[in-house]
């Protein structure tokens, strides 16, 4: 867990890590599970490590029946900033043999049909329960596509997204843009991923983009709203 995790969690909910990296926690309680991207020192960036431990947190949470809902947490003053530039090259395949690294994003998952890279987005969508994304400070690149995996997206109303992809250069293939054109018009979807403009939540709502604002208390909306959720399944 990073020494810089401003989390708190609710009582009764205690986090593990999901793999060694300790990049990202699971905590169960009364069959809700938070699933924490705990690297705030780095507004819980994307490298390789981060990748990987999203992947690990999905597919552990398949195996774990009692779990009702699912809420998607960023340690710290961001949700997640995006891709981590620091380490962009080797996950580029720049560095050393990149091709058979477990946390290369390029790497195919057991399915086939997506790399890892797509898998942390997607895989939210295979869960057979409700996933919420809890955001606030930054929801940028490959942090937006990440909770456009969720069914539900609750944000502070400052939170800062985008589809950011175009402005650095590089191509938003992590399946959130598939499912960007069902939540807003297909030419707002467009609009955002050819700009690449930065937008507040506020607006966010406006367009379809964000289900729902909240306040301080935002994680606290989601919990609400989980806790609603699992009753669906009891």
């Amino acid at each position: 867990m990073s020494d810089t995790s401003t989390t708190i969690l609710p009582e009764g909910f205690v986090a593990e890590s999901v793999d060694a990296s300790g990049r990202v926690t699971i905590a169960v309680h009364d069959h809700v599970a938070i699933v924490t991207f705990d690297r705030a020192d780095k507004r819980n960036a994307l490298d390789g490590h981060q990748f990987a431990a999203i992947e690990a947190a999905g597919a552990k949470l398949k195996t774990m029946g009692d779990v009702r809902v699912v809420v998607l947490h960023g340690a710290g003053a961001s949700f997640c900033a995006g891709l981590d530039f620091s380490g962009f090259a080797a996950m580029a395949g720049d560095g050393p043999d990149m091709g058979g690294d477990p946390n290369s994003p390029g790497r195919l998952t057991e399915s086939g049909l997506t790399h890892l890279g797509q898998q942390v987005c997607w895989v939210w969508q295979e869960l057979e329960v409700p996933v919420i994304a809890a955001m606030q400070g930054h929801a940028l690149g490959g942090g937006l596509q990440i909770a456009l995996g969720a069914d539900i997206r609750v944000a502070h109303p400052d939170t800062q997204l985008s589809v950011r992809e175009v402005h650095w250069g590089i191509i938003p293939d992590m399946t959130g843009t598939h499912i960007l054109d069902r939540l807003v018009r297909p030419d707002v979807a467009r609009e955002l991923t050819y700009t690449a403009r930065v937008l507040d939540a506020r607006e966010g709502a406006d367009i379809g983009l964000i289900t729902k604002l909240g306040h301080s208390g935002q994680s606290r909306k989601a919990r609400s709203s989980s806790s609603r959720l699992k009753r669906l399944f009891d």
